[in-house]
Parts: structure tokens; sequence; C-alpha cells
């Protein structure tokens, strides 16, 4: 701490990986931090004036630290922004804007707190939770979270009241008043609508997430009203006895908060019987259910103090049925008479003019069609256009997996004598991903794209 006594402000950063096909483990250095991290955000906290800690993570961690640091100032969920977390990170801290992001996920006490903990890092992990999926578990089973889903602090103070409040076969609208009720700082709130669905026989959760809106910036004492407008038949469940997408009976209710745990109910509504809106066919029902988690644990209270309103299973639409095409349709180039492979498809076969010998630059010329050209090709060389080529190193189906530009996701497959390159493919979120370096044709290849990240330790 020494080369910095004239510091008011101590700032320290927790990192961890993040991405696909990994799950926290409940280990120091991992879900846990390690004794290092502990003992150096203490210090920090208890010599500094001011004392922040942020988290550069993409996913939760263990925030039991918290109760072992109480000299803490404050901590600051960044995610993962790359090459923009200090521009935001420092416009949060000097107060230039207003923090106003909510979790996504629910941050528990524990590791165990997790209903599927002991899943995570399976090679064939078991699917138990069913619908109970993230704060719907928290909540339908009242296991509090330390953070729960929709939850984040803002340099201001917001007051939501429920204003106009409509419900019928069609439509719920509501509208809320936001008021910036802080003196200082400007900022933004989000408001979440929820819906508790009548409890029967068929899953429910406590509360489901059905709408929700962000304000503008507010200034102190500034006020925003949000219109929300939701279709009623949204609110349907799968009932796999009927294989159908229902609403089911009994009393609804309408909720309003800024997150999950902290919602008022601001309307209830009734139906008075089972209305069937589509219809469907079980064309992949599992042979057998793995579900654990069959039964919502905390049942509805009872609210009397707010408008209430009566729909009819009635005055729905008529039940939609699903119609499956039993066929592709698929239009089909060919240029002789040779039987067509396949089956059960609706076919429609167009005949083209032969375009053997000719190339796709021959297509860029106008010298002949492309679907003459595709006629052309065999059935090999379309399957490699449309499955790609596997790298000859790296043999991953997803992932790294090209021979042109090490690092890539994927390549399509190349027609030499046709004049088809192979196109590289990008991945996604990863943006342009290539290996720094790497040998090409006994030669060490050195090349960095833009603002990439290939990979965090």
């Amino acid at each position: 701490m020494g080369e910095f006594e004239d510091s008011l402000t101590g700032i320290y950063v927790i990192s961890r990986s993040s991405g696909e096909n990994y799950d926290r483990k409940n280990e120091t250095g991992d879900f846990k931090l390690t004794d290092n991290e502990l003992s150096n955000i203490k210090r920090m906290s208890e010599y500094y004036t001011n004392s922040i800690l942020l988290l550069n993570v993409g996913g939760v961690i263990d925030t039991s630290f918290i109760d072992e640091c109480p000299l803490l100032d404050s901590v600051v969920l960044v995610s993962q922004l790359g090459m923009t977390t200090g521009d935001a990170v420092a416009d949060i801290i000097d107060g230039t804007t207003t923090p106003s992001g909510k979790l996504t996920d629910t941050w528990a006490y524990s590791y165990d707190d997790y209903p599927t903990s002991e899943n995570f890092g399976m090679e064939n992990p078991k699917y138990v939770e069913g619908i109970y999926v993230g704060y719907r578990y928290f909540d339908s089973f009242n296991v509090k979270p330390r953070y729960e889903f929709g939850y984040g602090l803002s340099y201001a103070d917001f007051y939501l009241k429920a204003q106009k409040v409509n419900v019928n076969e069609k439509k719920i609208k509501l509208s809320v008043n936001v008021e910036n009720t802080g003196n200082k700082y400007s900022g933004r709130e989000v408001v979440q609508v929820y819906v508790s669905k009548p409890q029967t026989g068929i899953l429910t959760s406590y509360q489901d997430l059905i709408c929700y809106e962000k304000t503008a910036v507010l200034r102190p004492n500034a006020q925003q009203k949000l219109d929300f407008e939701i279709n009623t038949s949204d609110l349907s469940v799968f009932d796999d006895e009927l294989g159908a997408y229902v609403l089911v009976p009994g009393t609804y209710l309408l909720r309003v908060g800024n997150s999950s745990r902290n919602t008022k109910v601001v309307a209830s509504f009734k139906l008075d019987e089972k209305v069937i809106l589509e219809k469907v066919n079980p064309l992949m029902k599992p042979e057998t259910d793995p579900t654990v988690f069959t039964e919502n644990k905390v049942e509805l209270e009872n609210v009397t103090d707010v408008p209430r309103f009566i729909l009819k299973a009635n005055n729905f639409p008529e039940t939609e049925f699903i119609q499956y095409q039993e066929k592709s349709d698929v239009t089909t180039f060919i240029n002789d008479e040779d039987p067509l492979p396949g089956k059960g498809l609706d076919e429609v076969v167009e005949q083209v003019r032969n375009a053997a010998g000719k190339t796709l630059d021959d297509v860029n010329n106008g010298d002949v069609e492309l679907a003459e050209f595709v006629a052309s090709l065999s059935t090999k060389q379309l399957v490699d256009l449309v499955e790609g080529q596997l790298s000859t190193k790296e043999n991953s189906v997803v992932g790294i997996s090209s021979d042109i530009l090490p690092g890539a996701a994927g390549q399509t497959g190349m027609i030499d004598h046709k004049g088809v390159p192979a196109l590289v493919m990008a991945d996604g979120p990863a943006g342009i991903r290539i290996e720094p370096v790497f040998e090409r044709n006994g030669q060490t290849v050195t090349h960095y794209a833009t603002a990439c990240l290939l990979e965090r330790r």
C-alpha cells in the first residue's frame, strides 16, 4: 500500500473465466475467492477511505466475502465488457453515469442453494428442475437469495406506483408512475411486471416475469409514466395430458416491482374455466420424465384490497389446432434424367441447361445461371458446401475448426476446379476469433485482430 499513501480510494478487481461448456466449480479460484483475494479485499477496505470491488465475471460467484469485509464500501458487477470496461467503470465511479443495471441471474447465499449444483460439470448432466429454473425455483421453494433476479442498486432512489389497470380476455393494460425521490443524482429505473398464476394440477411457478421497461434518465423529483400492454394469452401454460397450451382456471395476481423479491400485487383477475388456446402433437415427448421438482412449495396470498376482474372462458377464441407439414417443400435443379435421391419430399423438379465445366466465376460473369451451376455439382460437393469441412488438426464440430485461419469457428467446403472458395466463419459473440500466433508452411505467422478477446485466465 506504500505506493499509494495519498490516495483516498482503493479499487480491487476479481476476474473469472466464463464461457460455453463451463460450469462453476465449488472451489477457490472459481466460485470461491482464493485466500489471497480475500486478504487483499480486507486490507484494501481497511486502508482506504473509500473501497470499491469490481466483479469482472460473466457468471455468479460466492459473495459471502461481503459479510467478512464489513468496511468494504461498494461492489460493482461489471460482467465482461472487454475493451469498454475501463470507460464504463470510470463513468460510474466518478458519478458521470448512475448505474441502472439489473441482475439476470440469481446470486445465492451458497453453492448448494442452486437446485442443480450436484449436476454441474457432469458429462451428461441431468435435467431435474423442470420449469423451476432460476428465480422461479428460488421464489417457488422459498429459498432466500443474497441478490435476487432483477436486483440492482442505483445512486438514485425511486418510488413506483401502479395507476390505471384493466384486464380482459384480450389484453392486460397497466400504467406505472416512476418518481426519482432522491435529491442529488439522476438515474433510471427498470419496472418489472410479474404474474402469479393459479396453482392447479399443472405445474406453475410462484411468479413469472411477463414484461419490463426502463425509464428515461430522471432528474431528482422527476416522474415518468410507463404503459404496459400484455396479451392475456401469453399467460398460458403447457398441459402435458392434453398436449396443449392452456389458461388454467382460478385467480391470477398481477405484480409490479423492481426485482423478483420486491413486488407488490396491484390487481387480481379470475378465470372461470380452463381455456385451451393451442392444441399440438406430442412429437418429442420423452419416454421418461427426469424432473425432480414437481410441486410449488409457496402458496399464493389472498389479496382483497386491489382491483379485481372476472374473465369468461367463453369470450376467448376457439382452440387453434396446429397444422403440421407432412412433407418438406423443396425445388431441385437437375441437368440430366438420373433419378433423384431422397424420400418424403414434396419435390418440384426443374430441368435446367447442363453447365458442366463451368465455374462460379462464370455465374458472376453471367455466362450461366446460378441454378444451372448448382445442378452441375455432385451430391458429395453439395454436402460439403452445406456441412463444411473440419480442420485437419482439430476435428471439432463446433468451436475451433479451420485450416485457412487457425482459431476461427469453421469453414465451408472448397471446390477448387469449380472455383468455389471456402468461407471462414466467425463465432457470433466471440467476434473475429483467430489465433494470434500460428505456423503456416513452416513459417510463424503473427496475426492480431482488432479488439479481439481470445481467452481470459
